[in-house]
């Protein structure tokens, strides 16, 4: 398996990406995000108000994204002894920041000789494929997508660029996922509807004919599962979050 090489960024690379003002030192380099309590010589952090930027000041953060006002409303001369990046929605720049300065989790740009493929599977480039895995015939998968060990992949499923599926996840045939989609733990997506007629002798299946779409940039939590129609498909919409344990 590939090791992931450490991931680190300048404060002002940091600050061109997410459009922040630089107060302090642009060079600093930074390689992890972490809260005012966990954090290091070589973290950023964040303060959204001005008793957490207090904390902050006197935490060993090396750089504090915060915004202009909260600054403002502190004086502390341990300000000029830390490097800020100011903005107007600090939790916002934050997350993009920890975003980068976390790799991604299974990504490894290898197939494990412990997964099964049908031989019509359709494969992008660097995708990372764990052992236990299994798909079925005629799926697709775009570049980057990252399987983990156990996810089960139905027939007939499409799946998207940048996607990360998490262990134990199972994906139903038919089942359309676009770009950027990130699945937890036990998830079911495209398992039939409950859908039954009933008359004096039972209850009698309708059998689910539709499927799943989860459009982009959607995440879904551990142990949700989400049916697929009776006729017509299941959409999750696009940027869509869903918390754990939803039916």
């Amino acid at each position: 398996m590939k090791l992931t090489a450490a991931i680190s960024y300048k404060v002002e690379e940091l600050a061109e990406i997410t459009d922040s003002e630089i107060i302090g030192n642009k060079d600093l380099r930074i390689n992890n995000a972490r809260g005012i309590e966990e954090s290091g010589g070589s973290s950023v952090t964040f303060a959204d108000q001005k008793e957490y930027l207090e904390l902050a000041l006197k935490s060993e953060a090396a750089v504090i994204v915060s915004s202009q006002q909260i600054c403002k409303e502190l004086d502390s001369n341990l300000k000029e002894k830390k490097t800020f990046l100011l903005t107007d929605n600090p939790r916002r720049v934050y997350a993009q920041i920890a975003d980068l300065l976390t790799p991604r989790p299974y990504e490894s740009g290898e197939i494990s000789d412990k997964s099964v493929l049908a031989d019509t599977v359709k494969l992008a480039e660097n995708i990372s494929i764990h052992p236990g895995v299994v798909i079925a015939k005629n799926v697709e998968i775009g570049k980057n997508t990252v399987l983990a060990p156990g996810v089960i992949i139905g027939p007939d499923v499409k799946i998207g660029a940048n996607c990360l599926l998490h262990p134990g996840v199972i994906i139903e045939r038919e089942t359309i996922i676009q770009d950027e989609v990130i699945i937890q733990s036990g998830a079911v997506i495209g398992s039939d509807g409950f859908g039954f007629a009933t008359d004096e002798n039972g209850h009698h299946k309708i059998p689910q004919q539709g499927n799943v779409i989860i459009e982009s940039e959607v995440e879904i939590g551990a142990n949700v599962t989400i049916d697929r129609g009776a006729s017509g498909p299941t959409v999750i919409r696009q940027g869509s979050k869903l918390d754990n344990l939803i039916q």
